[in-house]
């Protein structure tokens, strides 16, 4: 509950998730921090925190482990 308009306003002012939090998703290590171990950029990873961009600058990376 507390942080649905916190993620309102943020979409208001433009900054984006990358991933929701266990999307699976393919790696990429421009978006993606990886938690522990090594994968291929393209391998299939789940999101464990999210990342953020504004306008297609990366902001944060998600962090992500392999599937």
């Amino acid at each position: 509950p507390i942080v649905k308009p916190v993620e309102k306003l943020m979409g208001e002012w433009g900054v984006a998730a990358i991933a929701p939090v266990a999307a699976q998703v393919a790696y990429d290590p421009q978006l993606h921090q990886l938690v522990g171990g090594t994968a291929a950029p393209g391998a299939t990873v789940q999101v464990t925190h999210s990342g953020r961009q504004y306008q297609g600058k990366l902001l944060h990376r998600a962090k992500v482990k392999l599937v």
